[in-house]
């Protein structure tokens, strides 16, 4: 069994990239509900016609810190 202060130990080691996920999260979520057609417009394709399901997946990656 390991002890708690080895299990500490052992997760301080991937703490940043936890932080680093969850910065891409709310920074991917947030410009997708504000801005659900930005990214079509940078690739220079068709929208498409339910923006919505676009803009729940933006919510749930979101929320989902």
């Amino acid at each position: 069994m390991v002890n708690n202060l080895e299990f500490d130990t052992a997760l301080k080691k991937y703490s940043p990239w936890f932080y680093a996920a969850a910065l891409y999260n709310f920074i991917w979520g947030s410009v997708t509900i504000l801005f659900p057609t930005l990214f079509f417009e940078l690739i220079d394709v068709p929208q498409p016609i339910h923006l919505s399901s676009l803009v729940a997946g933006g919510w749930d990656v979101c929320v989902a810190l």
